[in-house]
């Protein structure tokens, strides 16, 4: 899966750079993606949508796993911080990208909350560690005295 993960690290890091025409370089022409509960279509309409989008907020997407699903598409797990433009913390987040890749171009993004649905654990070990990493930050925390053991 090293050529997907390849494309995909460079359209997360162009993303978090706000390099619109680098992003517009990895997506199809026909490229279809989210905007809430509506998808936009081409590439006009995706610049268009991430141009207005970086007038508000800058959302840094952070890639922590890369899974091949069943069905040949790739699955992200991402962790997402959201900030206002003077900087301030507005939501975080850890969501699943879905991509599906034709001809080496990103052609489709869904986007699942939590674990992706029917996705292969990623075998690579430092994808593994960061998830272990990733699970003891997240872990409740047991407070002394209160019966949990």
């Amino acid at each position: 899966m090293s050529g997907a993960e390849d494309l995909l690290l460079k359209a997360y890091a162009a993303y978090n750079r706000q390099d619109a025409d680098g992003l517009l370089e990895l997506v199809s022409d026909d490229v279809d993606w989210p905007d809430g509960a509506n998808r936009l279509h081409g590439k006009a309409e995706l610049k268009a949508y991430w141009l207005d989008q970086w007038t508000r907020t800058r959302t840094h997407d952070q890639p922590l796993a890369f899974t091949a699903m069943p069905d040949g598409r790739v699955a992200v797990r991402i962790g997402q911080v959201v900030r206002s433009l003077d900087g301030r913390v507005l939501s975080r987040g850890s969501f699943g990208h879905v991509h599906d890749i034709v001809d080496s171009r990103i052609a489709r993004l869904d986007i699942e909350k939590g674990e992706v649905r029917g996705a292969v654990r990623a075998a690579s070990s430092v994808s593994a560690r960061r998830r272990r990493r990733e699970d003891r930050c997240t872990a409740p925390r047991r407070r002394r005295g209160s019966g949990n053991r």
